[in-house]
Order: structure tokens, then sequence, then C-alpha cells
């Protein structure tokens, strides 16, 4: 037969309850947030010192700013580039400026940092909410 768990219907308790809920994330995202910075990728540090929290209640995110976030997470096919405000790209191989009217890029491959920091710590993140609870009901 299931234990079943009644809490005192008590309407103090809720505030006290959400709170606890509430700091517990917080704490769960600011783990991600430190552990996303430990495994970015790093050439200028950009991926790794542009991470921030968003809370709002019980949802929280962890981003980061910088617009090739997710080609660095999740890898890029094949792609052509081509100049936006120029006839022709430029840019420095082995020292010397090359120009050429179109690059074939061969893509890049995935360096995950934000699915590890999230996936590989989910009873860590659990235990940081299950432990604000624990603290309002000593």
């Amino acid at each position: 037969m299931p234990a079943e768990v009644k809490f005192d219907e008590n309407p103090r308790w809720k505030p006290l309850l959400d709170k606890a809920i509430e700091r517990g994330l917080r704490k769960a995202l600011l783990e991600v947030k430190n552990r996303v910075k430990t495994t970015a990728p790093v050439d200028k540090g950009n991926l790794k010192n542009n991470n921030y929290i968003e809370q709002k209640g019980f949802a929280g995110i962890v981003y980061n700013t910088m617009e090739y976030a997710p080609d660095v997470e999740y890898g890029t096919k094949p792609h052509v580039i081509l100049p936006k405000n120029k006839s022709y790209l430029a840019f420095k191989i082995n020292g010397k400026w090359v120009r050429t009217k179109k690059v074939n890029h061969p893509g890049t491959k995935p360096q995950p940092f934000y699915r590890p920091a999230l996936y590989n710590n989910t009873s860590l993140l659990l235990a940081k909410v299950n432990n604000e609870i624990r603290k309002l009901l000593k």
C-alpha cells in the first residue's frame, strides 16, 4: 500500500515552502553556471565569462550571451561563408592577408559544455533544492 503524506493545510506553510524551493533552485542554477564556466572551451574566454542566470519563481535558466555559443555546444554542418558588407572576405593565414569571395567551411565538431553541466549533475542539483526544504522542516 503506497504511503500518503499530507501537509498541514495552514496557509502559512505555502509561502515558506515556495521560498525554500526558490532558494534551492537558485543554488542549483549557480552550480550549473559554475560548472559551465569550468568546462567551457576557451579561446578568448568569452564562452567562459558571459554566462548569466534568470529565475522567476520555480523556473530558471543559465544562458550565454555570445551568439556563437550554440554553434560550439552543438557543432555546425559544412557551410559557405560569404561577405556581408564588402565584395570579399579578408583574413590572415600564417601572417599573410588572404582575400576571397567565399569560404567553404568544413563545419565544427560539437564541444558540449552546457549539457554536461546539467545532465552530469542532476542528483547534485536536486539535492540543492531538497536541502533547502529540509532546512525549513527542521
